[in-house]
This record gives C-alpha cells, sequence and structure tokens, in this order.
C-alpha cells in the first residue's frame, strides 16, 4: 500500500468496496489505454522546424511535463486500488 497519496477508509457507513473497486478499476483501465495512445502520438522534430526557432524543445518539455502527470495520475489511481484491495482482503481475512 502507499503512502503517497491520502485513500479512502473502507467501512460501512462510506462508500462501498465493490463500488470503489469497480470504480478506480475502471479508471486505471481508460489512463492505460490513454497512457498507450499518449506513448503512440507523434511529436517529431519534422513538424516543428518551419516555425519559430526553439518550437520543437518547447513542445517537447511541454510533451515531457504532460508525461509526467500522466504518471503521477496513473500512480495516484493504482493507490486507491491498492488500497482498497489490501482492505478488502484484510476485512475477508477476519471473516474466515
Amino acid at each position: 500500500m502507499s503512502n503517497e497519496f491520502t485513500t479512502p477508509t473502507v467501512h460501512l457507513n462510506g462508500t462501498g468496496a465493490e463500488s470503489l473497486r469497480a470504480e478506480y478499476s475502471r479508471a486505471a483501465k481508460a489512463l492505460q489505454k490513454f497512457n498507450d495512445a499518449f506513448n503512440d502520438a507523434t511529436c517529431n522534430p519534422r513538424d516543428f522546424y518551419v516555425g519559430k526557432a526553439g518550437a520543437w524543445e518547447t513542445a517537447d518539455d511541454e510533451r515531457r511535463e504532460a508525461a509526467r502527470c500522466l504518471r503521477h495520475l496513473l500512480r495516484y489511481v493504482d493507490a486507491w486500488n491498492d488500497s482498497i484491495e489490501a482492505q478488502v482482503d484484510a476485512i475477508n481475512a477476519r471473516k474466515s
């Protein structure tokens, strides 16, 4: 379980574990699909050389920042999924 993010505590008066699990699993799948598409999207220097000087470098910096933000978001959703799974496992173990 990650300490990088604040994650919810599964309890009787909160959102149900299965709802949280389904919502964040769906978010993780969508983000991974977007991540794959983003990584496959072209950002080539030849598309910038006729523009203003430094356009490629600026575009490359912006793309790196966007990729950094996306990795952060993927870690966030993974942390929620990991936390929810760990709590559900602990609850189920107590019931056994």
